[in-house]
């Protein structure tokens, strides 16, 4: 994987025909971006490119039910015992520590991101 200038390359088996591929970032809603391909090379064009952040569950759209998981684990610090499973996946980790800015620390810069994708949902797959 390289990423120089704004534009991302991964070389892998990119089937023919391909016209876009999509991008989710921990936390981030899904978008789709155009692909430029060259044997198996894949380049995007990401100059520009600003992803909304606050998509806690990973159900890709932004809504009550990341504000209730922001509020709950409020003031939660990424050394804190959590105490149940977010994501499901029947193991209590990271992954359920929906720190959307990364500063190791659940609290109001964590609800700005959120607030600025409020009912906004990403690109389908």
């Amino acid at each position: 994987m390289t990423i120089s200038g704004g534009a991302f390359t991964n070389v892998i088996g990119v089937p023919a025909n391909t016209a876009t591929v999509s991008l989710k970032p921990r936390f981030y809603l899904r978008k789709k971006f155009p692909v430029t391909i060259t044997g198996n090379g894949v380049t995007l064009n990401l100059n520009g490119v600003s992803f909304l952040g606050g998509d806690a569950n990973s159900d890709n759209q932004v809504d009550g039910t990341d504000y209730a998981w922001l509020r709950s684990l409020w003031g939660t610090t990424s050394t804190s015992t959590l105490t149940y499973d977010i994501n499901g996946d029947t193991v209590i980790d990271s992954a359920d520590f929906p720190d959307l800015n990364g500063d190791g620390i659940i609290d109001a810069l964590d609800y700005n991101i959120l607030k600025d994708g409020w009912y906004n949902a990403g690109d389908e797959e």
